[in-house]
């Protein structure tokens, strides 16, 4: 079994070598045409494409914020009220993820338009 590199005859090297560019020149393929599909539905530029993608996640975010505000509640207050963790709160008000079916109901509940 060959271990080291210089086990390997000059020839066996460049084929590896070769093999290995080739590898690499398909991941850089297969990232572009994932960045041209991310990017294809917002005008074609990332920046863009981040932006929407931020902007459609806090959309609903902004009304646990708007509501923790307007009654002067920490995260974890209203975690609690809800029966959710602080973490779950923080990652819908930043946009990390989306609003579960419940707290959009537990919002509803209360009066306020989500």
């Amino acid at each position: 079994m060959k271990t080291h590199i210089y086990d390997f005859t000059p020839e066996e090297l460049e084929a590896i070598r070769r093999a290995d560019e080739e590898i690499e020149e398909r991941i850089r393929a297969r990232q572009a045409q994932k960045a041209r599909r991310d990017t294809s539905r917002c005008g074609g530029d990332m920046k863009s494409a981040e932006r929407k993608k931020y902007e459609r996640l806090n959309r609903i975010g902004n009304p646990i914020w708007e509501y923790r505000v307007k009654y002067n509640l920490t995260q974890r207050e209203l975690a609690k009220q809800m029966y959710i963790t602080q973490e779950t709160i923080s990652a819908w008000e930043r946009g990390k993820c989306k609003v579960s079916r419940y707290a959009l109901e537990w919002l509803r509940e209360r009066g306020e338009t989500v």
